[in-house]
């Protein structure tokens, strides 16, 4: 065993690439005051495996595809023109159009790629939001990247931090596995706030994968995965990008992109962010700021090298500084802090990282490949809510060293590979107000190999079949196995299933951190044991045309089964929060049916149901959790005029009711019987695009629904009765904004 531990942990996977035996084809042409020409030299490239080519002096192309994990789009560049990502299908001839007038690539309507689409011919339920999806919105950051999206949710998780958290497949964002380019980057200290670090302008694609992922990625992706494209060196044509934003509570964000070659072999990328928030403004009434003042300054730089024979090297640095403030209208952080006469917020976040992606091609024989990921993160948290303070500090540590190949031919790909996983983790916390203090510390070093199959037969069918094994030193060995199948019985249509298991170390505090903007005393388990599920799924795709246009309809159902969950019991005690160990106590059921079509040309409709029926098993009886809502629905709209010079966006989104804590103070036990009313938010914008300027005006919450009395207890902060974590909606009503696009 011990063998086995010490070889796991001098090794440590990256995207690979495979052999080509298919390829895509088109035209492209720019169009001048009416007349079509050539667009001689315009680069075409798969992002997924950094492969491209060039049109000729016609205009023509020919990419090849690999035969096995064919990527879900490709990318189109030229000089002068903004990157326009499409849609890759099998067996389409692509003729673009690239407009002189306004440089905004345009695809022809037999070819329209939607904003967001599903790679068909993957095993696993992949959905892409590509770049243009995301600018449907102001998306300053990921956790306001998913307004159009159906699949993922996102909330406020009090009403005095304006920190946001996701939900999936009904249950709670850190049973999902978020990654920068492979690369997870969620867990721990960066789980509460990290989603508001990553910038919206810094985002190529988002790729959001449904139940359990491939284990090549790990074990801890439980409910699915969310993996972030940031804009690479490589990808990047203009040597400068400018986004301002602004909206009439004064927040105000920049992001600036400067890119630059360096011969044909290097190139670079500076990426800066910063905003900036500093009007108080009390719309509740209840004398408490309902959003925090804010400063944060963010920065990367990374570098691509790639040899174009054998080495494809990729790697970078990247800090954020951030400090926020809240609470009461008359806090001031310089006389106020630590004490009782005004409740104050103050959150000091600091986090500096570097990663490294190397790849080793062989090209005599395009299928193999070995692949190197290495990352380090520090993070350091300081949090102060009246009169509770806590103090968080962590290194983190990953690699990934994987080596793929074929068995006999391209039918059979096999992967494998090492990693490894450690966290150094300590905390202290103090509540002088209930006279509660302790310092905890938490390290671990998870080794792991794994090996994945796929097969492919024809377009028909494939499969993905995968297992892991991880040492974690308090239970020894922990096995992973996941499977995934694609059926197409017909061209269009396509039908997967998926099974495998998942596993997570828990952070109690990180992962709870409202839970200090309440007067509730926190009480922490006295073990540490991971928590463990299964997840099983089956999904459905059906394309179509629909009045000679191109439409789409999905559904799919998941269900998550628990053996081990510690559940945030909020019900437990309404003087304290408990962690509740639950063995096969707990499950998550989730439905969802979209359909996406256009109506008429240049208009595309998007709707969207999903069925969350998540219960816990407590006092002997299943009952629904809480914050999670039963029913929503999702309406998308958007219109471009010609050349998508204007560009119209309107959304409304249905949240259903949801499960409240509640407690009965006659019988001294939980009600479970407290539900939030049903609710509707618009959301619209309009973007104008010049040659290299897009200009768009937008507002949020366009009908002002608030809820009512988000900071329970308000009077008296200090108070037994203070509690702001009971948001189920908006906590701040109708937001206009503006802002700008530039690129030189």
């Amino acid at each position: 065993m011990k063998t086995y531990k010490y070889l796991l942990i001098f090794l440590a996977t990256i995207v690979t690439l495979e052999v080509s035996s298919q390829q895509i084809t088109g035209n492209i042409k720019v169009v001048d005051a009416g007349e079509q020409s050539p667009a001689t030299g315009a680069n075409i490239f798969l992002p997924d495996l950094s492969r491209g080519t060039a049109a000729d002096d016609e205009g023509n192309f020919k990419l090849e595809l690999p035969k096995t994990s064919v990527p879900e789009f490709f990318i189109v560049s030229f000089i002068g023109f903004e990157n326009d990502t499409f849609a890759l299908e099998k067996d389409k001839f692509y003729e673009i159009l690239l407009d002189k007038s306004t440089s905004i690539a345009e695809v022809t309507v037999r070819t329209s790629t939607p904003p967001t689409f599903t790679a068909v011919y993957r095993p696993i339920n992949r959905v892409t939001i590509s770049e243009r999806e995301l600018q449907k919105a102001a998306c300053c950051n990921l956790a306001e990247s998913f307004e159009t999206n159906p699949t993922v949710d996102i909330s406020y998780s009090d009403a005095v931090s304006g920190a946001r958290k996701i939900q999936m497949l009904g249950l709670d964002g850190k049973y999902v596995q978020i990654g920068f380019e492979n690369i997870p980057i969620g867990d721990g200290l960066n789980y509460t706030y990290g989603l508001t670090h990553i910038p919206g302008p810094w985002l190529d694609n988002i790729h959001i994968t449904k139940g359990a992922g491939s284990v090549y990625h790990g074990f801890n992706a439980m409910t699915g995965q969310i993996m972030l494209d940031f804009k690479r060196p490589e990808r990047v044509e203009d040597p400068l990008y400018f986004n301002a934003y602004v909206d009439h509570s004064s927040r105000t964000e920049a992001n600036v992109l400067l890119h630059r070659n360096f011969g044909h072999k290097w190139s670079g990328l500076v990426l800066f962010h910063g905003n900036y928030n500093f009007l108080r403004m009390d719309m509740n009434g209840n004398n408490f700021m309902d959003m925090p003042l804010n400063r944060q300054l963010n920065i990367m730089n990374r570098w691509t090298y790639d040899s174009h024979d054998r080495i494809l090297w990729q790697f970078g640095v990247s800090g954020v500084i951030e400090d926020r403030q809240g609470g009461e209208m008359d806090f001031r952080k310089d006389e106020h802090l630590g004490t009782d006469e005004y409740y104050g917020i103050v959150i000091d976040h600091q986090k500096y990282s570097a990663f490294s992606k190397l790849a080793y091609l062989f090209p005599e024989k395009p299928y193999k490949s070995i692949g190197w990921i290495a990352r380090a993160n520090y993070l350091k948290q300081n949090s102060v809510f009246g009169l509770k303070e806590h103090n968080g500090e962590q290194i983190s540590l990953y690699q990934n060293l994987v080596y793929q190949s074929i068995i006999s031919n391209t039918n059979h790909v096999i992967r494998t590979g090492t990693s490894l996983q450690a966290d150094f983790y300590n905390e202290s916390y103090a509540d002088r107000l209930n006279e509660n203090e302790f310092e905890y510390d938490n390290s671990y070093i998870i080794p792991g190999v794994f090996a994945e199959y796929t097969y492919t037969f024809l377009d028909q069918f494939s499969l993905v079949a995968g297992l892991r094994a991880d040492y974690f030193e308090q239970q020894g060995i922990k096995p992973t196995p996941r499977i995934h199948l694609r059926y197409q019985p017909l061209e269009r249509t396509t039908i997967r299933l998926s099974a495998g298991t998942g596993w997570r170390i828990p952070y109690f505090i990180p992962e709870n951190l409202n839970f200090m903007a309440t007067s509730k005393i926190i009480e922490l388990p006295g073990v540490l044991r991971p928590e463990e599920s299964r997840n099983y799924g089956i999904s459905l795709h059906q394309s179509f045309n629909m009045l000679e246009r191109p439409a789409y309809f999905s559904v799919d159902f998941y269900r998550t089964d628990f053996d081990f969950r510690w559940l945030t019991n909020w019900d437990e005690d309404p003087d304290k929060l408990v962690f509740t160990p639950l063995e096969n106590a707990s499950y998550a059921n989730s439905f969802q049916a979209e359909l996406f079509f256009e109506p008429i040309e240049n208009l595309e409709l998007k709707i969207a149901y999903k069925w969350d029926d998540v219960k816990v098993k407590l006092d002997d009886s299943y009952v629904a959790e809480t914050f999670v809502p039963k029913h929503q629905g999702l309406f998308n709209l958007s219109y471009s005029t010609a050349f998508d010079r204007w560009q119209f966006d309107f959304t409304t989104k249905l949240n259903g009711s949801m499960r409240l804590p509640d407690w009965d103070e006659e019988s001294d036990v939980a009600a479970y019987q407290n539900y939030s009313p049903v609710f509707t938010t618009f959301n619209s914008q309009i973007t104008h695009r010049l040659r290299k300027l897009d200009i768009y005006v937008g507002a949020e919450n366009i009908g002002n629904f608030k809820q009512k009395d988000p900071v329970i207890g308000y009077e008296e902060p200090f108070g037994k009765d203070f509690d702001a974590t009971q948001v189920w909606g908006p906590v701040f009503g109708a937001k206009i904004y503006a802002g700008i696009r530039l690129t030189l």
